[in-house]
Formats: C-alpha cells, structure tokens, sequence
C-alpha cells in the first residue's frame, strides 16, 4: 500500500527542547525493554511523540507555491524513536548544535549561508555537528553547493563523495574546490504521477526499486555512516536518491551497528520528498524523525535562511528501515 503521509513539524522554543531530549532518552529506552511492544500509534503521544505526521500537500499540489508558515499551528516536536540509549547520547543538541562545533566549523557554515545557501545556519551546524561527532566515516551527498565544502571539511579525514547531475556546474565547482570528489549521475526523472505510481510499485515489490531505481555507481557492498539527500531539481525529483538512502544504509547497518547512519532530506515539504520519505525511511509514529527547522513560539521562523523542512532520520538497527527485510 502507498503510504499515506502526514507531517507535523512544532514550535519548538529552547526550554521546550530540552525537556524534548529528556523525553526522547526515556523514550528509547523504554523501546528496549522486555515487556511487549505497543504500537506507538496506539499510545497517548507524549511531548516527545507526535501523535501523526500532517504533509503539506493542498496547496502546493495545486499551485506549486510554497508557502513558508505552513506548520506554524502545529505544536507537536517531532522526534526520533527506538534508539539505543548509546545513539541517542551522541544526537547534536537539537536547540544550539552550534554549541559543539569548532569556530571553523561555525565561520564555514556562516559563509555558505551568506552566499545564497538554500538551508537555514541552524540546519548547517545541525549536520556538521552530526557528520563531526561521528569522526572520519564515509559521507554521500546527493548534490553539489556552496554547502559542498562545509560537509567535506566537517568529515576530515573520512570519504566524502558527492552526485551531480549537472557537468557544467561540477566543473564550475571543480575550478574553485578541485579536492572535492564529484560523480556524474543520470537520474530517473518523471512528473508526480509517473513518481507516485513507481512508489506504490516499489512498496509492494522492492525488485522492482532495484531494477529501475539502482545506481551502478554506488555499489551496495559500500558503507554510508551519514547521507544527505538535497539534490536533484524538483522537476527530475528526489525518489531515486531517497530509495538509494534507504538501501545503504540497510546494507551498511546489516555488516555492521557499531555506528548508527544518519539520512537527512531536505524540502520535506514536497510531495515527492515527503512521500517517498515516508515510504521507505520511516513515518513519526513507528520510526520516528527530527525536523531541524522549526518556527519561533510567534509562530515566525528565524531570519537565518531557508525555512524549507530538513528531516533527520537516525537508524542504528536495519530493522528500523521499513524494507530492508525485503531488500536483497
């Protein structure tokens, strides 16, 4: 079945977050204990659960407009869940992830977001702190940007490759940043009927994802400890790039849990990023995500950038992944 997509994205202020992470650990670690699972979605949301995801889907269908203050109503913090306490522990701070980074780390992601960065300084030092507190590890960007050095330099010393669809701007990048490893990648495109057919096609039988969805050029035999989803274009879209997410970092956890694999999505308030999303990495009330973004208690959104959703999906068992068991 297709999965059905409901997003809440909350107003979150500094106070609020920190009782959010104490609720989140008391979350994961009662999610381990030996008495008999209950479905979240059959619980009484806590501040830590929110208790369905809403999609922003009406008016955007329609027009094709975004609409920035989409979720400023909706209270409700969206948060990770079933963690290991061990993994949560080690998040970023979700209120000042700027807190434990360097004043390199802080003065790059304020040049990317001065230069016409597409996301919000918040979500820059969100994913540097997540891609540094891991140490070296092998980091797939789906997208080259003024955003491309910061990941590069936030993963020093580990593998660090990033997909782009566009020749030209790879080597317009290039001529500035040589060190970076850029492939070229053809994507499967197609309007939204053409996406939301191939999802339910792929949701009832994942051969079907391998066979038109699978990238030759990136192995499944590889480990991605952390991959960040922002690219392609909306008109060729980001379902193929969300499924390769969700198959290795299936793969990557079934060799290995000694890390976790973070997978974020950028402008989850898209109907393919959000769909697609929800279909093959998970929905609030199973697996659980954070979304990096989120309004002031005046229900405006910091002037630091683009306000478009970022989801933050942490797995660190490959049964959180919804077909990885049916993956090959």
């Amino acid at each position: 079945m297709f999965v059905a997509a409901l997003a809440t994205v909350g107003a979150l202020n500094s106070e609020a977050c920190e009782t959010d992470m104490q609720l989140l650990e008391v979350t994961s670690i009662r999610s381990h204990d030996p008495a008999p699972a209950v479905d979240p979605s059959d619980a009484k949301p806590s501040a830590a659960e929110c208790p369905g995801e809403r999609a922003y889907r009406g008016t955007f269908e329609k027009t094709g407009q975004y609409q920035g203050g989409f979720f400023k109503n909706d209270p409700c913090p969206c948060s990770l869940k079933l963690l290991k306490p061990e993994s949560m522990k080690s998040l970023p701070n979700q209120c000042h992830p700027e807190s434990s980074l360097q004043n390199s780390l802080l003065e790059a992601a304020s040049r990317v977001q001065m230069s016409g960065g597409a996301m919000a300084l918040r979500m820059y030092h969100y994913i540097a702190a997540t891609i540094k507190g891991k140490g070296p590890a092998n980091l797939l960007v789906f997208s080259v940007g003024n955003d491309s050095p910061l990941w590069q330099t936030a993963n020093q010393g580990g593998r660090t490759l990033f997909k782009e669809q566009s020749k030209e701007w790879r080597d317009l990048v290039l001529q500035k940043q040589p060190d970076l490893d850029i492939d070229i990648e053809e994507y499967v495109g197609g309007g939204y009927p053409e996406r939301d057919a191939l999802l339910r096609e792929v949701v009832s039988d994942p051969r079907v994802a391998a066979d038109r969805l699978g990238m030759k050029s990136l192995p499944d035999t590889d480990d991605w400890q952390t991959i960040i989803v922002d690219g392609p274009l909306n008109a060729v879209g980001r379902h193929q790039p969300i499924y390769m997410a969700s198959l290795l970092a299936c793969k990557t956890l079934r060799r290995s849990a000694e890390k976790p694999v973070d997978v974020f999505v950028h402008d989850v308030d898209r109907r393919t990023e959000v769909s697609w999303s929800d279909a093959l990495l998970g929905v609030q009330n199973k697996t659980g995500f954070r979304v990096v973004l989120w309004p002031e208690a005046n229900g405006h959104f910091p002037g630091d950038g683009g306000s478009a959703p970022l989801r933050h999906y942490r797995f660190d068992s490959p049964e959180q992944i919804p077909l990885c068991s049916l993956y090959k």
